[in-house]
This record gives structure tokens, C-alpha cells and sequence, in this order.
């Protein structure tokens, strides 16, 4: 049986959103979300509309390098912001009036601007930004392990308002708690009500945080083994630290994490610090360190 469940579903974001026009530009990348008629609904225009699984404009991966185009369209409309999502349309990256692509952590700060007191969960990959967001604006901050059943799981037991992922998903309450690229693009333009994204992230951001990192290859046999030996020898040497997913370490400059990726034979290393020659230094010592963990010297 063929049962066309589009119309349901936008009529569904529509009512919950409350929005009726939007200023903004989206980067389908080629993937499903070309073919939802949402956002013909609310006058956004597109790039990439044509569903094809060959991808053939960009990465259906959306990030500073896959959304170069996408920055060039939001400027050059004067629109009020810019989104680009990925292949199933579960992530959206946020691109502001001024071009900039936006680190996913002030993404979620936005989003859960106009919830009071909000509860939010965000993965031990997110910047520094959003836990002390939260704080400010007297609400609760949650760390949780990386991944899409990790932040679900958090969500429900939590029963937390909003949630994100460095990588771009965004989790909603009113979702009973999934994620939705889609509504995500709506939520956006209904915190902005008419605004430019740029307005909002100047008045929110008060220093640039530099994020640096990298991967070392590592067998999935052994990612997991050499990644607990290196919190080890790290839990040794550092006194403030969270190991709920590798380890996060924080220290006078910032923080540095080391942690096994999920879905590729790699360990991951990200540092981020308030100065971005400390942040790049960091990272070459950390790349070298694991490199020598990972062959056994």
C-alpha cells in the first residue's frame, strides 16, 4: 500500500511552528527534503532542490566547505538566514545574514532562547558556548555521550526542552524528543520573528572560541582499548575531566577531548581555547600522543 505521509507531516510542523513567512534560503544538498512542499508554503527559496542520491553539487554532509554556495545565495538575497541540510534532512546547519556558518552550540543557545528556564542536552563534543549559555540564562545544562540513541535516551529521561549534536541533529521536546532538520529550519525563523540571524548571534557570542581538531586512524578492534589507556594515563595527570564518552579534559586554555568515534575506525581530537595558536599547538601534541598510543610505542 502507497501512503503519501508528506502532506501530514508538514501540516503538522506548520500548526506547531505557528510561522507563515520566511526570509531565508535553504540548501537541500540534493537530498529528501527537495521534494517537501513546506517550504514553498513559507516563500523560502532553494539551492540543491533536486533529489538526487548521487549528490551531485555538493557532500551531503553540510559544513563550512559543503555550504560555500549557500553563503553566497543568503548575502546576496539579503535574507535572513541561510540552512543547510543533509541527506535525510535529520541535521541543519545555520548559515547568518553575514555568511558565517555557525558552530552548532550557538545554534542550540538560539534555539532554546525563547523556553524558559530550558532544560538542554548537548553531546561532550559541543563547545564550552552552550554550557555556559544555558547557565546564564538560568537553565539546566546535560552532558551526554555522542550519538543519536544517546541524546534520545537523555532527552526522555531528562525530559529535557531541546537538545544537539556538534554535528548539526537537533532534538526537540515537541518531537517527543527526536530529531528533524525540517522543524528545525522553522524553529529558527520563529525565534527570529523577522530578524537577521547575525543580529542575534553578535548580541550572544562575546569572544571567539577557537575549535581545532583531527582524527588518528585506529582498527575498530582496538579504537575503545587504546582510547581507555589513554584516559589512564590522563585521569593521572588531570584533576577536572569527564569520562562519560572518552575523555574530556578542562584546563586553563579551554578543553581537549579524546574519544573513539562510533561509526569509523578513527579517535577523534578536539581542543577548543580562547586562543587559536594554543589551540593548534594542542592539537599537534595531542595527535602526536595518541598516534603513539595507537602504535603501541
Amino acid at each position: 500500500e502507497n501512503y503519501d505521509f508528506k502532506p501530514k507531516y508538514e501540516n503538522f510542523l506548520l500548526k506547531l511552528s505557528g510561522i507563515n513567512k520566511v526570509n531565508a534560503i535553504v540548501d537541500t544538498g540534493n537530498g529528501i527534503a527537495g521534494s517537501y512542499d513546506i517550504f514553498d508554503k513559507l516563500g523560502m527559496k532553494f539551492i540543491n532542490r533536486k533529489v538526487d542520491g548521487n549528490f551531485p553539487n555538493r557532500s551531503p554532509e553540510p559544513n563550512k566547505e559543503t555550504l560555500v554556495k549557500l553563503k553566497e545565495e543568503v548575502m546576496s538575497e539579503n535574507a535572513d538566514f541561510g540552512v543547510g541540510l543533509d541527506g535525510d534532512a535529520d541535521r541543519a546547519i545555520f548559515v547568518d545574514d553575514k555568511g558565517r556558518v555557525l558552530d552548532s552550540s550557538i545554534t542550540l543557545a538560539i534555539l532554546s532562547m525563547d523556553i524558559l528556564k530550558p532544560k538542554v542536552i548537548f553531546d561532550i563534543s559541543s563547545s564550552s558556548f552552550i554550557e555556559d549559555f544555558v547557565k546564564e540564562h538560568n537553565g539546566v545544562p546535560i552532558i551526554s555521550k555522542t550519538g543519536r540513541k544517546n541524546i534520545i535516551k537523555n532527552m526522555k529521561e531528562n525530559d529535557a526542552d531541546i537538545g544537539g549534536e556538534f554535528s548539526g541533529h537537533l532534538y526537540f521536546k515537541e518531537l517527543f524528543g527526536f530529531d528533524d532538520g525540517v522543524y528545525a529550519t522553522l524553529k529558527m525563523a520563529k525565534v527570529l520573528s523577522g530578524r537577521k540571524l547575525s543580529e542575534i548571534v553578535d548580541k550572544i557570542v562575546k569572544h571567539k572560541l577557537y575549535l581545532k581538531k583531527t582524527t588518528v586512524e585506529c582498527d575498530d578492534e582496538k579504537k575503545f582499548e587504546v582510547v581507555e589507556r589513554i584516559k589512564k594515563k590522563l585521569i593521572k595527570k588531570y584533576k577536572n575531566y569527564i569520562d562519560i564518552d572518552g575523555i574530556k579534559i578542562y584546563t586553563d586554555f579551554g578543553w581537549f577531548l579524546i574519544r573513539a568515534s562510533n561509526t569509523k575506525p578513527q579517535i577523534r581530537i578536539m581542543v577548543e581555547s580562547k586562543d587559536e595558536k594554543i589551540a593548534e599547538n594542542k592539537l599537534k601534541e595531542l595527535t602526536k600522543f595518541v598516534g603513539g598510543e595507537v602504535n603501541g610505542s
